[in-house]
């Protein structure tokens, strides 16, 4: 079957413009949706090696910035749980204009709580099977444990604060945290249902590989599965091949049942 490539310009109700890449089969009815994390974008290292894995076995492929993120419209103050989830809906939305209607998913860290609210406010037959990658679960809140109480009271009073990682200057506003509220942790696990594979380093300095633990342990017996990795960082670059490999396989299986 042939395979062709778009460059995807998608409106979102978060208000802001979003860029994303597609590469599609004739006839294809399902696809591979990458979710980026927080302050990454749709063409990193983790995308990159599932997209590659995706053209080899021939599963069409998505992944689209975030507002405030890579090539959307929008700056790190403006991001929003909300808008999170406008963007991904805006996304599904286009992609099945394209005739796409079932959605495998693949979230790092941020992209990995967006991944999994996605997947239980739309079910499973949008959504049959997920995978999470160093999943902020708690997002935004694990920001809040970098900070004294000085520091939260300034972030508060203030607005916005901004943090100086190895990689990038972050500001995020307060709003974020307010926002959060309408995305409790415990309204995720109730009554979760998706097919799940978590892959989490147990050397991750960003993320609490213990908040993937706590997780799978509140979801009880059920279809998914917890990979602890004992070197693995944060970013988990020098899995990704392994991981994406595993992943198209067990996608693979649940397509065909």
């Amino acid at each position: 079957m042939t395979m062709r490539t778009a460059l995807l310009k998608i409106p979102s109700p978060s208000g802001f413009s979003l860029t994303g890449d597609l590469t599609v089969r004739t006839r294809s009815q399902t696809a591979l949706l990458y979710i980026h994390g927080l302050g990454s974008h749709r063409r990193g290292d983790k995308s990159r090696a599932l997209a590659a894995a995706a053209y080899e076995s021939g599963w069409a492929f998505a992944a689209v910035d975030f507002h405030g993120h890579g090539q959307s419209e929008g700056g790190l103050p403006d991001l929003r749980c909300t808008r999170l989830q406008q963007d991904l809906d805006a996304t599904l939305d286009l992609l099945r204009q394209e005739g796409l209607s079932r959605f495998y998913l693949v979230g790092s860290s941020m992209g990995g709580w967006a991944a999994s609210w996605l997947a239980k406010r739309h079910g499973t037959r949008v959504i049959p099977a997920i995978a999470v990658l160093a999943p902020a679960f708690r997002f935004p809140h694990t920001r809040l444990t970098t900070l004294n109480e000085e520091q939260k009271r300034l972030w508060k009073n203030q607005g916005t604060y901004t943090w100086q990682t190895p990689w990038m200057k972050m500001e995020l506003a307060w709003d974020l945290m307010i926002d959060s509220a309408n995305f409790p942790l415990e309204k995720l696990v109730e009554g979760w249902s998706t097919p799940m594979r978590i892959y989490h380093g147990l050397q991750d300095d960003i993320v609490p590989w213990r908040d993937s633990l706590e997780f799978f342990e509140r979801l009880g017996p059920g279809p998914w599965s917890l990979d602890l990795l004992s070197d693995g960082d944060h970013r988990l670059t020098d899995h990704k091949t392994r991981i994406m490999k595993e992943l198209l396989d067990w996608f693979g299986q649940i397509a065909t049942q």
